[in-house]
């Protein structure tokens, strides 16, 4: 079969022609990369090659139905059947765009395909022909204009194109469904929409454009504003032999009401049906032409081995595939991608936030490691790295290798490394362990320092000494190295470790965290002494006294800043009110709040937007921050400053939680030198809570 444009590749989806090797990543696109594909296609710009492997006789992969992780499927050996490498992206985003899918005939059938398909997917993509004072393929006066149209970008039809979600209560027989989607199209007539898998070439597109026709052009008729409309339909429609003076006179009378006018005119329309034809044809010849013969050509290969290697080759440099995708495709005998996330689920030991043991403790929303808790699971990209580098450094190990030797470097962290190194062997006996070690590390960071999810993690590269805690130690998880561990992430953000030379520095801490908690080594428990004593939140053109109580500081320290003023208490107060009680969970949504507004501002969410725009204002400082939740933010946002400063007079419980003492309860609000010293004191005071934490945990 040949698979050279769109219509042929849906064609082979739809046969099982073209395969989904299960090693392949879930489906990731976004509603605006599906968009900007859809717009190449619509408008014919080109689209990058795919890569295709032929199947042969000894291949075993298991497969997927593109769009679908949960469908597993087998085209008959006797079949001819190519594995997609790359492209899956572009191929399924066009299949569920330009093809219609709930073809079954029984509500039920089609309820089961629904469960199958990526949420991402289960859309209909429309093209409107009017948006706001603009119309789209003549429908404007309804003349088709073949070059204007082949003239097309991008960006000229970017605001017409548009998705409904599909619902579960939109599901019901094939034939229904369809009659729905034109009902809906139908609907507002001044929002005419034609679904796109229409244009592939569907029987019911002429009787849709049909209709828009006939309401657009009784539209005409109707208002005398559309005389300009109606002589170019009349002119093109050679009436009167074309006079532009006559079809001027007799358009005039026409909307002045005249009778006989009125009557030739309309007899004039209805008796000339090249209008309606060349319209409705134009656009259902046009794009059916388009999508047939739109190419996304495909590299065809028939030497497996030389097919993994353009893979690796293609997705090293520079597509988003990563390391992980890359060690799923050495696996072909099973799904690992389903496995991890199987194992990402289950609950493990860990400890609770009273330190007491939990046998079956459970990351609340996993971290975030499976990606939206509205979503289907899909591993997330910042997961599928942890993965690859726990990998790397369990290899590390299993070789006997340790931390501290000379040849422990950064290049255990690349995915050359896995790519050389991991074979389907190592994979298959070690990726359950790899998965409970970022979840272990999940679990620390979200019971001890305040880490709600994966997204919390500023500095991605923290982690790897984190890490290295989990693979070398032996026995079960001891509460008080762990601590050790715990103090030592906070130690490495808070001295700007991680501000520069991230690769060095990420392996330098794993080398130092092995010595100090494996061998006490007192060289390296000195090196920790001095920075927590002298470069602990005083650090040049990083964070500073200075810095912190003055500006805006880079959004990786003031967000590792909340999130330990998050940690240091179990339940943490929120700021709704006055004496409140409220708890910030973990998976609350929270807002920064600045604490002191602007005084000559009238409402308090005046104030906060006044402040945002100058980054070096000083109510932007660091210390003039927190994090309260979004209802409490919403809910002060309204108050005035005046009514905000009196609850701020009124000293209360859950202040302490934010670090911030009475001297906040009576500042005036119009004394700059006043407000800037009780920025230093909570300075201070956060500066010396985390010093004394590290220093009681570590020394």
């Amino acid at each position: 079969m040949k698979l050279k444009n769109l219509s042929q590749i849906i064609e082979a989806i739809n046969n099982n022609i073209v395969l989904l090797p299960h090693f392949q990543r879930e489906y990731v696109w976004n509603k605006t990369q599906q968009k900007n594909l859809i717009l190449s296609v619509l408008t014919n710009l080109p689209s990058s090659s795919s890569l295709l492997l032929k199947r042969q006789e000894e291949d075993n992969f298991r497969c997927i139905r593109i769009g679908m992780r949960s469908e597993v499927v087998q085209s008959p050996p006797e079949n001819e059947a190519y594995y997609l490498l790359d492209g899956q992206q572009r191929y399924t985003t066009s299949f569920y765009a330009f093809n219609f899918v709930y073809i079954e005939e029984t509500k039920q059938k089609n309820e089961e395909l629904f469960k199958k398909i990526d949420n991402k997917l289960n859309k209909i993509w429309y093209l409107n022909l009017i948006d706001d004072s603009k119309y789209l393929f003549g429908f404007k006066n309804l003349i088709w204009d073949d070059k204007e149209t082949r003239e097309l970008l991008p960006d000229d039809i970017d605001s017409f194109l548009e998705f409904n979600k599909i619902k579960s209560s939109d599901i019901k027989p094939g034939n229904e469904m369809i009659d729905n989607v034109i009902e809906t199209c139908n609907k507002d007539k001044n929002k005419p929409m034609i679904p796109l898998f229409m244009l592939k070439g569907h029987d019911k597109l002429g009787q849709l454009l049909q209709t828009f026709f006939d309401n657009r052009l009784n539209e005409i008729k109707l208002y005398a504003d559309n005389s300009d409309v109606l002589i170019k339909i009349l002119t093109k429609t050679e009436f009167k032999n074309g006079d532009t003076e006559l079809i001027q006179n007799s358009v005039n009378s026409f909307y002045e009401g005249d009778k006989v006018k009125i009557k030739e005119i309309e007899r004039h329309l209805s008796v000339d049906v090249d209008l309606k034809y060349n319209w409705i044809s134009g656009i259902r010849v046009f794009f059916e032409n388009q999508i047939k013969n739109y190419e996304i050509l495909p590299i065809m290969m028939e030497d497996r081995n030389k097919a993994v290697k353009t893979f690796e080759y293609i997705n090293i440099g520079g597509t988003n595939l990563n390391s992980f995708d890359l060690l799923c495709a050495k696996v072909p005998n099973f799904d690992l991608r389903a496995k991890v996330i199987e194992i990402t689920k289950q609950p493990f030991v860990w400890f609770d936030r009273n330190d007491s043991i939990n046998n079956d403790f459970v990351l609340t929303d996993a971290f975030g490691l499976l990606g939206d808790k509205n979503e289907q699971p899909s591993i997330e990209k910042k997961y599928a790295e942890y993965l690859s580098q726990v990998l790397n450094l369990i290899y590390w190990k299993e070789d006997g290798k340790f931390p501290d030797d000379n040849e422990f470097n950064s290049q255990i962290l690349k995915s050359s490394y896995s790519l050389d190194k991991l074979d389907e062997n190592f994979i298959t006996n070690n990726y359950e362990n790899a998965v409970k070690i970022v979840k272990k590390s999940a679990a620390l960071l979200q019971v001890y320092a305040g880490h709600g999810y994966l997204k919390n993690i500023t500095n991605n590269l923290s982690m790897i000494q984190i890490f290295t805690y989990f693979i070398y130690k032996d026995g079960d998880d001891d509460l008080v190295e762990v601590k050790k561990v715990l103090n030592l992430f906070w130690l490495s953000l808070f001295t700007g470790r991680f501000d520069s030379h991230q690769n060095q520095n990420a392996i330098e801490n794993s080398v130092w965290l092995y010595k100090f908690i494996f061998e006490n080594d007192q060289d390296v428990k000195k090196k920790f002494q001095d920075q927590n004593n002298k470069k602990l939140l005083n650090v040049e053109e990083f964070a500073n006294e200075k810095m912190l109580t003055s500006q805006k500081c880079n959004q990786s320290i003031e967000n590792n800043i909340f999130n330990y003023i998050r940690s240091c208490n179990a339940k943490f107060l929120d700021w709704d009110k006055p004496a409140s009680s409220t708890n910030i969970n973990i998976d609350t949504a929270v807002d920064i709040h600045h604490i002191i507004p602007l005084y000559s501002k009238t409402k308090i969410g005046e104030s906060t937007r006044e402040i945002r725009k100058n980054p070096h204002h000083y109510l932007n400082a660091t210390m003039n921050k927190t994090i309260i939740s979004s209802g409490a933010n919403k809910t002060i946002g309204a108050k005035s400053v005046i009514a905000y400063h009196k609850d701020l007079g009124q000293y209360n419980t859950q202040f302490s939680y934010h670090f911030i003492d009475t001297s906040w309860s009576t500042v005036d609000l119009s004394q700059v030198a006043d407000i800037k010293n009780i920025f230093k004191i909570r300075y201070n005071s956060i500066l010396q809570s985390i010093k004394t934490t590290i220093d009681s945990s570590l020394f």
